[in-house]
């Protein structure tokens, strides 16, 4: 059996999320400033583009959960073991046919 270790290993993407996040709202207001000196009448776009950032990072935050590595790992693990079983499945299968085709 293959010990994973006992502490539980978490990785919490939200933080990760979070700042891309901004980093590319900083970008869009950096893009909203000619077109704010363009035009007089675009003044709402970068309270639009604050307005869903704020919605993004909060849904994020809300609904968003750290992955739990340990479940990967065990996921990973038995994927590898269930792939053995139907390959040792298909091989009786194989030979099951072999020795019924020959004794005919």
């Amino acid at each position: 059996m293959v010990h994973l270790g006992s502490s539980e290993q978490k990785k919490d993407i939200r933080l990760i999320a979070t700042i891309w996040i901004w980093i590319l709202s900083i970008f869009s207001l950096l893009a909203c400033v000619p077109i704010l000196a363009l035009t007089e009448n675009s003044f709402f776009l970068p309270f639009a583009v604050l307005i869903s950032v704020t919605i993004s990072t909060a849904s994020i935050w809300f609904f968003g959960k750290p992955i739990n590595l340990k479940n990967d790992k065990m996921i990973k693990i038995l994927q590898a073991r269930i792939e053995n079983l139907e390959t040792i499945s298909d091989i009786t299968e194989f030979d099951k046919k072999l020795i019924n085709d020959n004794y005919k």
